[in-house]
């Protein structure tokens, strides 16, 4: 055929714990420029529930010893699980033949959800939540986090360096941080202990504000498309992101640890806000909000913050994320 193929379908087990990570690998044959474009090719498994309930999850490219396409997932009822997965690229489309899993009992309770009456966190399965952590940046390492554990800890926050790089160009994602982020996903997986991604952390945005470390735009491959201070009203650089939000809820939206997309940190420490629009801002953290509650099958919660104390409290902001 002249079109894109599905030729197989590696499935890690055919049993997974309720709430655990259900991965398979695909072997794909198509034709396509930038493997990270869904525009390019559109790789998409739709799981059917035992209850009938259908979830559309994105597959992604992951280039790792050989493998380059997956699909990761997370079972929210018990039983037989179906699933099947669709390739497109421009000269057209296959879908695999239907595959099965099944869904077992396992001690977790499931992700962070916000709890009926808005003022609480709990796991999916009505546990309540009380989260004790802090701002841990950097490498996260298994001696670390056993420290954390012993000492009563559940939850961080971790701001990662973007996943474009100025090496890889905007649209592509540096293989080597998305394997280190998958590597912190494990570790907290492992010791039940939540993440509070923060997607963009402020100096990233900033050409100008707040100066030193605080500063690092000139590393961030948007600026071959928009200025530092049209960064949240440029078209452009929203096409980029829509994709790259995407990836996230592909390739970590699955993880019972991820607690919160932390959209941005300290928003009035970058260019966009302080010398751009903050009222253009705002928006863009509601549009960033609103891609998430669109397209995360999974609902987790979004936030966002201003610096400081009560003088930078983010009204915008608020209004629009969950927490």
């Amino acid at each position: 055929t002249s079109g894109p193929e599905v030729l197989n379908v590696i499935q890690s087990n055919d049993s997974v714990g309720l709430y655990d990570k259900f991965e398979a690998r695909l072997v794909i044959r198509a034709k396509f420029v930038n493997p990270f474009d869904p525009d390019d090719i559109d790789i998409m498994a739709t799981f059917t529930s035992p209850s009938g309930k259908q979830w559309s999850i994105p597959g992604f490219y992951n280039y790792t010893f050989g493998t380059m396409w997956k699909v990761r997932f997370s079972p929210d009822e018990l039983g037989q699980w179906k699933y099947t997965i669709k390739v497109r690229d421009k000269t057209g489309e296959d879908v695999s033949e239907e595959k099965t899993f099944k869904a077992i009992r396992s001690s977790y309770k499931g992700p962070l959800q916000i709890a009926e009456n808005k003022r609480f966190l709990e796991y999916r399965n009505g546990t309540p939540f009380y989260g004790v952590g802090l701002w841990y940046n950097g490498r996260v390492t298994k001696e670390n986090l056993d420290e954390l554990k012993s000492k009563g800890v559940n939850f961080i926050s971790n701001f990662i360096t973007p996943l474009e790089t100025m090496g890889s160009g905007v649209g592509r994602y540096d293989q080597d941080i998305c394997m280190r982020i998958d590597e912190m996903f494990e570790l907290c997986e492992e010791r039940e202990i939540l993440i509070s991604l923060n997607l963009w952390f402020h100096s990233f945005l900033s050409e100008t504000v707040w100066g030193g470390f605080n500063i690092r735009w000139h590393t961030n491959p948007y600026q071959n498309i928009t200025s530092a201070k049209d960064f949240y009203r440029s078209t452009t650089a929203w096409n980029y992101q829509e994709k790259l939000y995407r990836y996230f809820i592909a390739r970590w939206g699955y993880s019972r640890s991820l607690a919160i997309w932390f959209i941005v940190d300290e928003i009035n420490g970058t260019d966009g806000w302080v010398s751009g629009d903050s009222v253009m801002a705002g928006q863009w953290t509601k549009n960033v909000h609103a891609y998430f509650k669109a397209h995360d099958p999974y609902n987790h919660p979004t936030t966002g913050t201003r610096s400081g104390g009560i003088k930078e409290f983010f009204h915008a902001g608020y209004q629009e994320t969950d927490i």
